[in-house]
Formats: C-alpha cells, structure tokens, sequence
C-alpha cells in the first residue's frame, strides 16, 4: 500500500457484480481449448469463482 493509502474493506457483492466482462473473457478463452473432459487444470484465480465453475463443467472426469 503506498504512503498515505487507507485500507478498504473487501466487497464480495460488488466485485462478483462487476465479474462479468472476466466471465465472457472466460469462455472465450475455454471455447478454444480441445478438452477431453478428465484433464487436471490449475486455477490460478482471482476472480469470483465463475470460470472455476466453467472449467469444472468441462472436466466432468478432471480435476480443477
């Protein structure tokens, strides 16, 4: 935090209100993967959880 920042109270309604335009960037991205459906994929997140729960629909047999 820089010099003279004040902390702000994390807003998870907010921040999953504004997700939207990370979802769409999402699929797109998922939409061009060849999955199989049983790969394991690393998350690496920092989001709403949103494309965590696209990927986990795309690997009924994987792991996320």
């Amino acid at each position: 935090m820089s010099a003279g920042a004040h902390p702000v109270d994390w807003d998870a309604e907010t921040y999953d209100r504004v997700a939207d335009p990370q979802e769409e960037w999402g699929r797109e991205v998922l939409a061009r993967l060849d999955l199989r459906g049983d790969e394991t994929v690393l998350d690496a997140g920092c989001g709403s959880g949103r494309v965590t729960r696209l990927l986990l629909e795309r690997l009924p047999e994987g792991q996320v």
